[in-house]
């Protein structure tokens, strides 16, 4: 038997969903216009292309504004999408070039998971699940039809936590010199991308170097500090040029601008609601419009003229067409007297709800929701249950792979490069989701994209150990091959 033909027979399988994926990417109708986060983000990547510079911030109320609501974000992401803007400069060209880009880069990130996931177990019907898994999911690509950076942030952290995994388990301090100079170089470059990954960076680098250097002489301390502060401080270097070129200022970040009213967020913060209905009131901002807005549930207000009172400023925000302050204290007057009143539910009960929603929910890649609306109404009704069906799978999957790293840190450290690189995939996770629930307070369902790897990759060694388990009860032979990654 050709145990070679056998063992890459697998990866045919996840192939076949990556091209799948593809022209389901190619299907989707390219936009004419921008709108949202992709309006600032080309906008500034077309004066990039024209000008070689950024343009300065305008700050003057009454001065025409058209880059006033992507001022507080980093400038990474702009530079991306303007490297493709040579290749056609229309709205729609724009938009195809950075779609397949991102593909591309998911399926790089896929494809990595595979041959980590291959490690984990060397039975040939385990490497068919995981590819079957991995080619299938849509949630790493879940956003590589829009114009927003996740998909770009992902593969830049996951390539960066597999470095650090190295750095901390390879022997030699030649080997772990440059891989933790290779980590902290791409982690960093994730915060010129998203904001937040500043501190989550921090975090890792930290955590890794004190786990590195417990059992080494002091010099190697100093040396790992200095190999991770390069990079890092570096980027930060970069994104205060960028501050100080566009807004004359000194800072790292941008203040976030006024586009999500405060009180109004605030408000959206005080009952318990899935993120659609909230972005639905935030986003324009009150772009759910009166009629909506009046069908609301009851528990979103005290009583009916509370509704009548927010109802008449939605009115007149609608008829207006923009909100001012004084619409926006009405919400936060509210606000605050129902924080009064029902503080747990502010503080407590709705950021945990936003917590398991963000995991908890129909989101998908809208390439597979556009393929899902070809489709008749109850097939279309049937796959999106059915890929809800898979979430949850996933999802238990990881829970039960949690439990089987816990039982394998019992016996021995985290020696092994794919227990460490789960282990800080898992704290990722956790971090992201109690800080986008718990202190931003604004958990988007993209937001959990970038550790959608690490969940998938984690699930998979759980069914890895589901298998053996099967394997030792049937008493049959496994079907084996070489384990396709060597450290």
């Amino acid at each position: 038997m050709n145990i070679e033909l056998i063992t890459r027979q697998p990866m045919w399988l996840f192939a076949a969903l990556l091209l799948m994926k593809f022209f389901l990417l190619l299907a989707v109708p390219l936009p004419e216009s921008w709108h949202g986060d992709a309006w600032d983000y080309v906008g500034k990547a077309r004066y990039l292309y024209e000008h070689g510079t950024f343009p300065e911030i305008r700050k003057g109320p009454d001065e025409e504004e058209p880059f006033r609501t992507a001022d507080f974000r980093p400038p990474g992401y702009h530079f991306f999408i303007s490297v493709f803007i040579p290749l056609g400069e229309s709205n729609a060209e724009i938009a195809r070039s950075v779609r397949i880009a991102q593909f591309g880069l998911d399926a790089v990130t896929t494809t990595l998971l595979l041959l980590i996931a291959y490690s984990f177990h060397p039975a040939l019907g385990y490497r068919w699940f995981a590819a079957f898994i991995l080619g299938l999911q849509p949630w790493t690509g879940a956003f590589i039809v829009a114009i927003v950076p996740e998909t770009l942030t992902t593969i830049l952290t996951v390539v960066g936590v597999l470095l650090l995994s190295f750095f901390v388990t390879w022997d030699g301090a030649l080997r772990q010199a440059m891989a933790l100079l290779g980590a902290s170089l791409l982690l960093s470059l994730t915060f010129i991308i998203r904001p937040e990954m500043i501190l989550f960076t921090f975090v890792l680098l930290a955590a890794s170097i004190l786990y590195a250097v417990r059992s080494q002489p002091a010099r190697n301390h100093v040396l790992f500090l200095v190999i991770a502060a390069l990079p890092f401080l570096g980027v930060i270097g970069a994104n205060m040029a960028y501050r100080f070129h566009a807004a004359d200022e000194i800072a790292i970040f941008g203040a976030r601008p006024g586009s999500s009213p405060s009180g109004l967020g605030l408000w959206t913060g005080t009952w318990i609601a899935p993120q659609t209905i909230k972005e639905e009131i935030v986003f324009g901002p009150l772009r759910i419009g009166p009629n909506r807005f009046a069908e609301l549930p009851s528990r979103m207000f005290s009583d009916e003229s509370e509704r009548d009172k927010l109802l008449k400023v939605v009115s007149g925000v609608h008829a207006r067409g923009f909100m001012n302050a004084e619409d926006d204290q009405m919400f936060l007057k509210v606000a605050r007297e129902r924080m009064d009143r029902d503080p747990l539910t502010y503080y407590l009960w709705q950021p945990l709800y936003a917590a398991g929603n963000s995991w908890l929910n129909l989101s998908n890649a809208a390439h597979y929701l556009y393929g899902f609306s070809h489709l008749p109404r109850p097939v279309s009704k049937l796959l999106t249950a059915a890929f809800f069906g898979f979430k949850l799978l996933v999802l238990a999957l990881f829970l039960y792979g949690v439990y089987r790293i816990i039982v394998e840190l019992r016996s021995r450290s985290p020696e092994q490069w794919y227990l460490l690189f789960m282990l800080l995939g898992i704290g990722l996770a956790l971090m992201r989701t109690l800080f986008f629930s718990f202190y931003y307070r604004h958990a988007e369902y993209r937001y959990t994209t970038i550790v959608w790897p690490f969940i998938l990759l984690v699930a998979l060694f759980g069914v890895s150990a589901i298998w053996t388990s099967l394997t030792h009860r049937s008493g049959q032979p496994l079907v084996q091959a070489r384990d396709p990654i060597r450290t």
